[in-house]
């Protein structure tokens, strides 16, 4: 135990905190078993000659969430502002993402945004605080956080906070030598605990506020469904930027009594991450595993070679899932993918299979607690059981931070899908948005863009399947002259006209008209059809060589599109299935 300790517990428990804030259940963890295990950060390493870790009990996480509360609130922090995160996934990113919350509210923000679109969203979260890597732990990030701060100076007053955000540094700096007296984290449920960005229907930072309550009833809604308790382990892989990796992949343990098992600083873009998953997984007892499919596909590209008998079951989401990936998950761990279907709107978690239960491939499962999901059509009348339309939620846990996407306490979520009785069934997309790694991307950014180049007449944006990302965005553009095709700089003025990096289209896709419905409307089902169709002839052409093989994509609008590939040579289908598995992962490919 840590100096100090038995001073955290007189104080909880003379001072009882106010119900409705994941603080609330961390401090009682720490009261009742403070040696037990909160968080562990791995850091494996790519030579192969194992990896470092660091170990923090409840107790620990406690006492430094504590210790950076007071400091962030001797800087200047206020309740009714925000702090904004500019850090990896590192134990002082978690810890910081608590402490942020006691006494003003977190903004973690992803470092792959551009110097513009970060300052706007620390503007319109109303942040008074940026904290940032000093140039030892990581400088490209310390670059980055002063630019942002510079180009915040004519907007508002921002203190930029540097600290160590290295593993093991931070244990000492912060676990030991403190000696600030304990602040009492007295936490309104309604209070704001954090921020976090989604993409919107304008090129403007569109934030989703999240109040203590409803990241309680997330986090406690997937700790329910997943059966969690104090002998789980999850790993996590995924940024704290993102709703998935900041509430159901640690928050919902730490409700529970359990343990996050972070996979290094960078999660799963870190190769090393992926080689020695399973080595992970065995050498902490992990009981959960997952990530966003793509993640979950690359890691089942690795043998399972270490003992991983305490998996109970993984869980995929923030992205569509496959049947194929369930399929391949159960037969290489012996046990079953569940599916999270979530939005940052409603904290994460709409729908989710139990851990208790069989996983019916394809099916997601039951509404999350406290969730109410309907299906209505195009005018807003609920269908009846089994009928396809939109999807509908309501819910403690919807933030009221866009009124106008609410009608009569029920929001369109954009989806379509159906309910059944094992549960919910997602099976496509009504609106046109991209989604990139869970981001949302409105189209018109992009095909607004380019047509302000002047080079492009008309142009469509849609997202093209990715083995990592999900979709990239890509264009289909017609050119406004003769010459334009052999423009090398039309890409660099598109992207450069984008605030949002995410949403700067990885390719053009120069075309002589663009395919139109019968209304006259551009029919991006045919263009995301022959995006995928494109995309495929590329990536086995790369394997291949100069394949002859006829592509056919069966509703391409819906999340996990079924590809028929006629391969005219007769290439044997395990070798075809197995050189092009990371179309698994987001299609359900069918060879004939």
């Amino acid at each position: 135990m840590w100096p100090g300790d038995k001073e955290v517990r007189d104080a909880f428990q003379s001072q009882p905190l106010v119900a409705g804030s994941v603080m609330e259940a961390l401090a009682q963890h720490a009261v009742r078993r403070p040696d037990a295990a909160a968080l562990i950060h791995v850091e494996p390493r790519l030579d192969g000659n194992g990896h470092d870790a660091l170990e923090l009990s409840y107790a620990d996480l406690l006492r430094a969430t504590q210790h950076w509360a007071n400091r962030l609130a001797a800087v200047g922090a206020r309740q009714d502002g925000a702090i904004a995160l500019l850090l990896t996934n590192t134990p002082a990113h978690y810890v910081l993402m608590l402490a942020s919350g006691v006494v003003s509210s977190s903004l973690s923000l992803n470092p792959l945004q551009s110097v513009e679109y970060l300052a706007q969203l620390l503007c319109a979260a109303g942040a008074d605080i940026l904290v940032v890597p000093t140039p030892q732990d990581d400088e490209k990030l310390n670059l980055l956080g002063h630019a942002v701060a510079s180009l915040c100076e004519s907007r508002r007053k921002l203190t930029v906070l540097e600290i160590g955000t290295s593993p093991w540094p931070v244990a000492a700096d912060v676990l030991t030598t403190n000696t600030t007296p304990l602040a009492r984290l007295a936490i309104n449920p309604s209070d704001t605990a954090a921020w976090f960005h989604t993409g919107g229907t304008t090129g403007a930072p569109k934030l989703v506020r999240h109040s203590h309550e409803q990241q309680k009833l997330a986090a406690m809604a997937f700790a329910t469904a997943a059966n969690l308790g104090e002998n789980d382990r999850l790993a996590n892989g995924l940024p704290l930027f993102h709703v998935a990796g900041a509430i159901c992949s640690s928050r919902a343990l730490w409700v529970s009594g359990g343990c996050v098992v972070n996979l290094s600083s960078h999660g799963f873009r870190n190769p090393a991450v992926i080689e020695f998953y399973w080595n992970i997984v065995s050498k902490y007892e992990v009981t959960i595993a997952g990530g966003v499919p793509t993640a979950v596909a690359r890691v089942l590209e690795q043998p399972v070679t270490a003992d991983i008998s305490k998996l109970r079951c993984g869980y995929a989401g923030g992205a569509p899932c496959s049947a194929s990936l369930q399929v391949r998950f159960a037969d290489l761990t012996g046990r079953p993918l569940h599916i999270i279907y979530g939005m940052t709107e409603c904290c994460g978690v709409l729908a989710v299979g139990r851990s208790d239960m069989p996983s019916p491939i394809g099916i997601i499962g039951p509404p999350g607690d406290g969730i109410a999901i309907e299906i209505r059509d195009s005018t807003g009348v609920k269908q009846p059981f089994g009928q396809e339309g939109e999807i509908w939620i309501s819910g403690p846990t919807l933030s009221p931070s866009r009124p106008d996407a609410f009608i009569g306490g029920w929001m369109a979520t954009g989806d379509r899908g159906r309910v059944t009785t094992e549960g919910l069934i997602v099976t496509g997309r009504l609106s046109d948005m991209i989604i990139r790694s869970g981001h949302n991307i409105d189209p018109a950014i992009i095909e607004d863009a380019a047509i302000g180049t002047g080079k492009v007449a008309v142009a469509a944006a849609i997202g093209q399947p990715d083995s990592y990302a999900g979709e990239l965005p890509i264009l289909f553009a017609v050119p406004s002259g003769e010459g334009v095709r052999e423009s090398t700089d039309l890409l660099s003025e598109i992207r450069e006209a984008i605030a949002d990096r995410a949403a700067w289209p990885r390719d053009i896709y120069w075309v002589s008209s663009l395919p139109v419905t019968a209304v006259g409307k551009i029919d991006r089902k045919q263009l995301r059809a022959d995006a995928i169709e494109r995309q495929l002839r590329h990536e086995a052409n790369a394997i291949f060589g100069d394949e002859d093989f006829d592509v056919t994509v069966g509703d391409p609008q819906g999340l996990c599109p079924t590809i028929s590939i006629d391969w005219r040579n007769r290439k044997p289908k395990a070798e075809v299935t197995a050189r092009l598995r990371a179309w698994a992962a987001r299609h359900n490919m069918e060879l004939i």
